[in-house]
């Protein structure tokens, strides 16, 4: 159940980021969600969900395919690589985590993006007028939808049936 949970979460991420009709949309919501299963969940799902939130925005979005399927799912495999190391319940390593996060992912978006031949007109732009604004969105977006999808995962429904406290009847003497 929490695999279906993840996996359309990556996936509507995706929907979301491409129905946003703005020009340049700071949040990268498929790499707060890939970032979020790789650490919350490890083993596997922060590349798992980077590999379907990218194939998504790949093929909607038109273009090369592997720009961006390729860099969030590096970035989700290295979230998954972080989750031992990172306290989930400490929020200044959770925002550590995904400001190297996303500056791994962006550093590889870029290296794809020069290699397929779009146009990214100029580092300086890149970096002031890109690179930290989206530093800073990502930031301040992390902490509470982190906050927000670890109570969804907390939630009943989507434990595994193993995992589940048992419920103990007791008998009165």
């Amino acid at each position: 159940m929490i695999a279906l949970l993840m996996l359309s979460l990556a996936f509507g991420a995706a929907l979301i980021q491409v129905s946003v009709p703005l020009h340049w949309w700071p949040l990268d919501l498929p790499l707060l969600i890939a970032a979020f299963a790789g650490l919350a969940r490890g083993g596997g799902w922060g590349l798992a969900c980077g590999m379907l939130a990218g194939f998504a925005l790949d093929t909607l979005l038109g273009g090369p395919v592997g720009l961006h399927m390729a860099p969030l799912a590096a970035a989700g495999a290295l979230a998954d690589a972080l989750q031992p190391g990172v306290n989930r319940d400490q929020p200044r390593l959770q925002l550590a985590a995904v400001l190297a996060l996303t500056l791994f992912h962006d550093c590889l978006l870029a290296l794809f993006a020069r290699r397929f031949g779009v146009p990214q007109y100029g580092l300086d732009r890149l970096v002031f007028e890109y690179g930290l604004p989206r530093l800073a969105a990502q930031a301040l977006a992390s902490l509470p939808l982190f906050w927000a999808l670890g109570f969804l995962v907390r939630q009943r429904v989507f434990l595994d049936p193993r995992q589940r406290q048992v419920k103990m009847i007791r008998r009165w003497p």
